[in-house]
C-alpha cells in the first residue's frame, strides 16, 4: 500500500484501557511516517479521556457499546454511522478485531480498510487487507505494529507511549497525594487492587498485607487506585490498614489517575488498566498475574516484574474459576521482595 497519499486515516480501538494505551504507538509512528496525515480515532465511552490532548490524534470520536440500550438509541447509532461516512476516510485500520468494528470499519465506505487476519467473529470479512499475525502469543503491542509493515512504515526503534498530561492534571494529583499524607517528592507506591475479572484479583487482604509491611518496615505510604466501584474491593480491609486514608477510590480523571502513577515510585497490580498506565508513563509495575497472559498483555517494558504462582493450569484464560489458585498461590512474600528490590534501585 502507498501509505504517501493517506490524507485521513482512523484508528478503530474502543476498548479496553489496556488496549488502548497498547495501540498509541501505531498513531505515532502513523503520524510520523505520512506527512500531513490527520488521524482520527474511536474510543469507548470511559477510555476516550486517556487520548486527550495526544498530539498524533486530530479527533476522538466516542463509541457508547450501550447505545442501543439507551432511549434513541437507533437514531444514535444512526448518527454515530453518519459521521463514520461523513469524514471520508482514505485508510480504516481495525486494531479491536470483533464483529462490532469491522461492521464499523465497513461502514466507512472506505476503499482501504485494514484488520488481522486472525480477528474473530468474522471481523476479517470485512477488511480489503489482512494482517498476518506470525506469533500469536506475541505481546499485544507488538502485534498493533505488525500494521506497519503492512503499510510499508517503518516501525519505532524505541517504543513509547503518548499520554498527555498537563500542568492541571499534576495539580490534582499533587493535591489528592497532599490530602492522603504523602508530600510532594516523598516515595509512596500506588496499588491497583481490582481488575475486570473476579479471577484477575489478588486476595484483598494480601495487597493491605503487603502495604502493612511497607510502612512498618520502611515508613513508605501505600495510596490504593481505581473507580468508585473498585473501591469495594477494599472496602472490608480498610480497618486492617495501619496507614488510615490511603484510599483514592473515585478521584481521579484518567489523566489524573495517570499523573498520580507517574509520581510513584512503583505500581503493585493486578492485570489491570493502571498497570498499562504505569507502562505508558515510565513507573515501574509490580503485576500479579493468574488466569491471563503475560506474554501477550503484560506490562510492556523492561523496567516491570511479573510474579506468578507458576501453577500448571494457567494461563487459562477464565473469568469464572471454583478454585483460583493461580492467584491464591501467590504469597506477600513473592510481591514484597519485588516491590523491595525496585525500590533499592531507584532509591
Amino acid at each position: 500500500m502507498d501509505s504517501s497519499r493517506l490524507k485521513r486515516v482512523l484508528i478503530i480501538k474502543p476498548s479496553s484501557l489496556g488496549d488502548v494505551i497498547h495501540a498509541l504507538p501505531v498513531a505515532d509512528a502513523l503520524k510520523a511516517g505520512i506527512p500531513g496525515v490527520e488521524i482520527d480515532w474511536v474510543a469507548g465511552v470511559g477510555f476516550d479521556g486517556i487520548l486527550e490532548g495526544n498530539p498524533s490524534v486530530s479527533r476522538i470520536i466516542t463509541f457508547d457499546r450501550r447505545m442501543l440500550e439507551k432511549p434513541g438509541g437507533l437514531k444514535r447509532l444512526s448518527g454515530f454511522v453518519r459521521e463514520l461516512r461523513r469524514n471520508r476516510y482514505d485508510l480504516v485500520l481495525d486494531l479491536q478485531g470483533l464483529l462490532r468494528s469491522g461492521l464499523m470499519a465497513f461502514a466507512c465506505r472506505a476503499d482501504s480498510r485494514v484488520g488481522f487476519a486472525n480477528a474473530r467473529e468474522g471481523a476479517a470479512l470485512f477488511y480489503t487487507g489482512k494482517v498476518a499475525v506470525p506469533d500469536p502469543e506475541m505481546h499485544a503491542v507488538d502485534r498493533y505494529l505488525l500494521c506497519l509493515e503492512f503499510l510499508n512504515l517503518k516501525a519505532p526503534d524505541d517504543v513509547c507511549f503518548t499520554v498527555k498530561i498537563s500542568e492541571d492534571d499534576n495539580k490534582k494529583a499533587d493535591a489528592l497525594l497532599r490530602e492522603l499524607g504523602v508530600e510532594e517528592g516523598e516515595p509512596f507506591v500506588a496499588v491497583a487492587a481490582s481488575a475486570r475479572w473476579e479471577t484477575k484479583r489478588w486476595p484483598a487482604e494480601n495487597f493491605a498485607a503487603l502495604a502493612n509491611r511497607l510502612i512498618e518496615e520502611h515508613g513508605v505510604k501505600s495510596v490504593f487506585v481505581g473507580t468508585r466501584e473498585e473501591g469495594s474491593v477494599m472496602a472490608g480491609q480498610a480497618r486492617s490498614l495501619r496507614q488510615k486514608g490511603s484510599f483514592a477510590f473515585g478521584r481521579t480523571s484518567l489523566k489524573s489517575l495517570s499523573a498520580l502513577i507517574k509520581k510513584a515510585s512503583v505500581l503493585v497490580t493486578n492485570d489491570s488498566g493502571p498497570m498499562h498506565i504505569a507502562a505508558a508513563v515510565g513507573t515501574p509495575a509490580v503485576a500479579v498475574f493468574g488466569p491471563t497472559d503475560p506474554k501477550r498483555t503484560g506490562p510492556y517494558g523492561k523496567i516491570h516484574k511479573v510474579v506468578t504462582a507458576g501453577v500448571e493450569c494457567a494461563p487459562c484464560f477464565r473469568k469464572k474459576c471454583g478454585d483460583v489458585k493461580c492467584m491464591t498461590g501467590v504469597t506477600v512474600e513473592m510481591v514484597y521482595d519485588k516491590v523491595a528490590d525496585v525500590m533499592r534501585k531507584l532509591h
